[in-house]
């Protein structure tokens, strides 16, 4: 599902798409790329392309992409299991990034109203790392995850 003209005046505009399995080696590129600005994250790379590969493969899991020139650009990846309290689910976000201004709230936007009409989501979340850009965190906020302790949340139905 595209949601933007790959073509206009001239300028090639990014396509957010549902993640395909040819995203896959584009993602892990650019959480490989993340995580070198995040030395203390101590990154596995096998680590990484199964998260990856799990959330791209799973129809139950939220998996988009930013595209621009036939390149990954952005990504936004959640996870979706047994919530630990609840008798329903959560959809952990474990990756937000884009080198696409603009484009990560997008994707952050649709991946909250991908997990609305799933009343069996209960809660969407993610913890960032202390590193994590400030003004992301505030972005997550306007966007609608509300900080409770160390994670931000967004609670379905709330």
């Amino acid at each position: 599902m595209a949601c933007r003209s790959t073509l206009a005046a001239n300028r090639v505009y990014p396509v957010i798409e549902t993640a395909k399995p040819s995203h896959i080696p584009g993602i892990v590129e650019l959480a490989q790329q993340w995580t070198r600005e995040y030395p203390s994250l101590k990154p596995d790379a096998g680590r990484i392309h199964e998260a990856v590969r799990q959330c791209v493969s799973g129809a139950q899991h939220f998996a988009q992409v930013a595209v621009e020139e036939g390149r990954v650009m952005g990504a936004t990846l959640a996870l979706v299991n047994n919530h630990l309290w609840a008798q329903r689910k959560q959809a952990h976000i474990v990756f937000w990034v884009s080198n696409i201004p603009g484009e990560g709230a997008t994707m952050l936007r649709n991946c909250l109203a991908w997990a609305e009409p799933r009343r069996g989501i209960r809660v969407v979340g993610m913890t960032p790392d202390f590193e994590m850009d400030p003004r992301a965190l505030l972005l997550a906020e306007r966007i609608g995850l509300r900080r409770n302790g160390g994670a931000y949340l967004w609670i379905n139905g709330a």
